[in-house]
């Protein structure tokens, strides 16, 4: 049993800090349109996150398991009467129309990579992304995947870790803008994000000794990967940690090759599908017009050394969220060069919501090691 004490003396604020700046960026731009008062309000908004934790501590830690069940009911209700009520044509997303089209194109027989959304873009994610996606497109709600996302994510962290990390990502986690934003939305970074943690928390208990393992992982990996490319940049941390660091290169080599089959098995069916058709209308075309390659050449780069030179798994999950923030700040930034900061911003040039890449690598964070239960 953990006392208050000792779970508020665990706690890294550092974390905590980019999570309340994630949620000033998104309360700003929303409330900007409604109200005058839009700064003082984002303000006061963000600081709360730093007193979440002194609000869990003030509540006895027995109740901490019935909270969580409490909390995640009432989360998925909400979430559902939102819904229910909310269009999908109310917020200036796509999302959840790039995966209706493309079902829709490949139930017509026709080339999924060139069907249109409703605000005519293309479909730029892998093909696992809207494999995972298509349960969702049967039953007609795209938005149930942050639903299930979350629950899955506090499932994961509470089976694993026990009920006072639990509580305190899920409070955090449902104080949040950037996730309520992603459940109105239909959005699904969160929900991609939250399978790449469970991935990569996974790989590094898993001992990787056995062959078997490795070939499991491996392949797990490429079908992780073949949902966005933004994904190589923490696997790569990863892997340098996990085989590199301590000079596993058998074993990176087996994983990495397994990996990378998995990954091209995925495209085959439409290389297959369409060759031609292919070369012109695919993920690599489509994800590489955002952010030049060779800025995404940096981050690999920067993500393998950071993976050799850290020495605690928490620290590399830590630095993946770390990582995953300054990706979209990059991204931000290079919109700027092109278009005013009013514009990307205020405007929606830059999709704010990629922030939520990093969320769940920070909502693990917020705990030190020390606290298991």
């Amino acid at each position: 049993m953990i006392s208050n004490k000792f779970f508020l003396k665990n706690i890294n604020y550092v974390p905590l800090l980019f999570i309340a700046f994630i949620n000033f960026v998104f309360s700003y731009k929303y409330i900007h349109r409604v109200s005058e008062h839009a700064l003082l309000i984002s303000i006061i908004y963000s600081c709360f996150f730093i007193f979440i934790p002194y609000l869990i501590s003030l509540v006895n830690n027995k109740l901490y398991s019935y909270t969580v069940l409490l909390l995640l009911l009432l989360f998925t209700g909400i979430s559902i009467f939102l819904l229910s009520k909310i269009s999908v044509h109310v917020l200036n997303v796509d999302r959840w129309s790039v995966i209706t089209s493309f079902w829709d194109a490949f139930r017509n027989g026709q080339f999924p990579y060139m069907a249109r959304s409703h605000m005519n873009n293309l479909p730029g994610p892998f093909p696992i992304y809207f494999i995972l996606s298509f349960p969702f497109y049967c039953v007609g709600e795209i938005g149930y995947i942050t639903i299930v996302s979350v629950l899955l994510f506090i499932g994961y962290i509470y089976k694993n870790y026990g009920k006072g990390k639990a509580i305190l990502a899920l409070i955090v986690l449902l104080s949040s803008a950037c996730i309520w934003w992603e459940v109105v939305a239909r959005s699904t970074v969160f929900g991609n994000s939250v399978l790449l943690f469970i991935y990569i928390d996974c790989l590094y208990n898993a001992g990787l000794s056995k062959i078997r393992s490795l070939i499991v992982y491996g392949i797990a990996g490429g079908l992780i990967l073949s949902t966005r490319g933004i994904l190589i940049i923490p696997l790569t941390l990863t892997f340098a940690f996990v085989f590199i660091r301590i000079g596993k290169w058998k074993g990176l080599f087996t994983c990495g090759i397994i990996l990378v089959f998995s990954f091209i098995c995925t495209l085959i069916p439409f290389i297959l599908l369409n060759p031609s058709l292919f070369m012109r209308y695919n993920s690599f075309n489509l994800q590489t017009v955002f952010v030049p390659s060779w800025v995404q050449l940096i981050f690999i780069v920067t993500a393998f050394l950071i993976g050799i030179l850290l020495d605690t798994t928490y620290k590399v999950i830590l630095y993946i969220g770390f990582i995953l923030f300054a990706s979209v700040i990059v991204y931000m930034v290079y919109d700027i060069t092109r278009f005013d900061f009013e514009s990307i911003y205020l405007g929606g040039i830059s999709d704010i919501s990629y922030f939520s890449f990093s969320m769940p690598f920070f909502l693990f964070c917020l705990l030190r090691p020390s606290i298991q239960s």
